[in-house]
């Protein structure tokens, strides 16, 4: 309404104000502050900075552009951010946390400001944060934690400490238009993007950094276009807002292809709202069944497949609330290439656990009673995991089923189960008791009629 060009942007009780000029700035801050003390609220001038090229926020130097994209620098004049702090606060804790609950109190101290960054974290990055709070998590459990473990928070602990000392990426936190969520899956891990979409002067606009994603956004065909061309002299932008994934759960493991791209989808759409802004949320993705009606939702995502299903429902409401539209591209898009990569490294960095294994089928005779399973503890978890879930994939069974006959193929072994069966005297009477009724309840309907 005042015709000010410039952005603002709230993070908990500050907010930071961004233009093109130091008086676009300046007059956006006095509109801000008139604004917020007229609903009563004090805002101290002493705390209030004005127009500058720099600005250090949360220990980070924000540096206005001036060529390509800059990095969230740590401040040089805050100690506890140097390099040095960083290995001088890893020396107290081996020598000095012994105890259980010391170590628990600094790993949750400095998981709480690693995951204050999350969003800026890259795929590596964030795997090294998910150890260290899958160790917090353990500590709190009073679960026992074994040396090898140690090591590994050492090594997700000096990840960490590395990104956050070379600058961490930078994500636009401006104007957008559309916001394109960028998402890709496979068997152990899925990965996301929140990329924003600006419209900049094409003179003095910024490296691209998805250049085949920016030139597909109008240049594909008259009726793929995402969006229409941009004015004379200006351009289109995608830039990062927000990065998010995880490692799938042993259950989710075990479902389709489709089913994880789409559990993808809705969760990165329904851990970013707060981060899709403009006209138009889209979503991008390589598998054409994305972009298709989702017939069984309920199914699917529904009461009868998932124990928490509520949580999937949920999050697909958001997804149909917040998403516009899916386009397919092909995965060779910069944009698509790089989330399949991401969630790629995440499943390497990540085999614990909670990533399940192939299960091992031994050919054991059902009349020999003197052979035993030798398999070890950890084989025996996941078959026992696998079967708890009641959900076993078709192959699996298959294979279970020719081991157990002793045949060569599964149509043989079908074929001696029907033989086996036929023969079976308690089977027999069993067919015959539901032949019964069958004809029972048959009759009891025509007499209804």
């Amino acid at each position: 309404e005042l015709g000010i060009d410039c952005s603002l942007r709230s993070l908990q009780d500050d907010v930071i104000v961004a233009g093109p000029t130091a008086q676009m700035v300046n007059d956006g801050l006095d509109a801000l502050i008139k604004v917020v003390r007229s609903f009563g609220f004090e805002c101290r001038d002493s705390k209030v900075q004005r127009a500058t090229d720099h600005l250090v926020f949360c220990g980070h130097m924000i540096s206005g552009r001036e060529i390509g994209l800059p990095l969230l620098t740590p401040c040089p004049q805050r100690r506890d951010l140097s390099s040095a702090a960083f290995e001088a606060e890893w020396e107290t804790f081996v020598k000095k946390c012994k105890s259980s609950s010391a170590r628990l109190k600094f790993l949750r101290k400095w998981a709480g400001v690693f995951q204050w960054f999350g969003h800026w974290l890259e795929d590596r990055d964030q795997d090294a944060l998910r150890c260290l709070n899958g160790v917090v998590k353990k500590l709190l459990n009073n679960d026992a934690i074994e040396d090898a473990q140690w090591k590994e928070v050492s090594v997700a602990w000096h990840v960490l400490a590395q990104s956050f000392m070379r600058g961490l990426t930078p994500l636009y936190l401006g104007r957008c238009i559309a916001t394109l969520v960028v998402t890709d899956s496979n068997v152990q891990s899925w990965y996301g993007a929140i990329l924003g979409v600006v419209i900049l002067n094409a003179d003095s606009a910024c490296p691209a950094l998805f250049p085949e994603l920016e030139e597909r956004l109008y240049n594909v065909s008259p009726c793929d276009d995402i969006f229409p061309m941009p004015p004379s002299g200006m351009t289109y932008r995608v830039l990062p807002v927000r990065l998010c994934g995880g490692v799938w759960k042993k259950r989710e493991q075990l479902r389709s292809s489709t089913w994880r791209e789409r559990g993808a989808q809705l969760q990165c759409v329904s851990e970013n709202l707060d981060a899709l802004r403009g006209d138009r949320v889209i979503s991008l993705n390589d598998n054409a069944n994305l972009c298709k009606t989702w017939r069984d939702v309920q199914g699917d995502f529904g009461y009868a497949s998932e124990p928490y299903a509520g949580v999937w429902i949920k999050r697909w409401e958001l997804f149909e609330a917040y998403v516009d539209k899916c386009v397919w591209l092909p995965r060779e898009v910069d944009a698509l290439r790089w989330t399949d990569m991401s969630a790629r490294r995440l499943a390497d960095n990540d085999l614990g656990s909670d990533v399940a294994g192939e299960v091992k089928v031994l050919p054991v005779r059902a009349d020999d009673s003197s052979t035993r399973l030798d398999v070890d503890d950890g084989t025996k978890r996941e078959v026992d995991g696998i079967y708890d879930q009641l959900t076993v994939p078709e192959e699996k069974m298959h294979s279970i089923m020719v081991a157990f006959s002793g045949k060569d193929s599964y149509e043989e072994a079908m074929v001696w189960l029907s033989s086996q069966q036929k023969e079976d005297e308690q089977l027999a009477k069993i067919r015959d008791s539901c032949e019964k009724d069958r004809k029972e309840s048959r009759q009891f309907c025509l007499e209804e009629d």
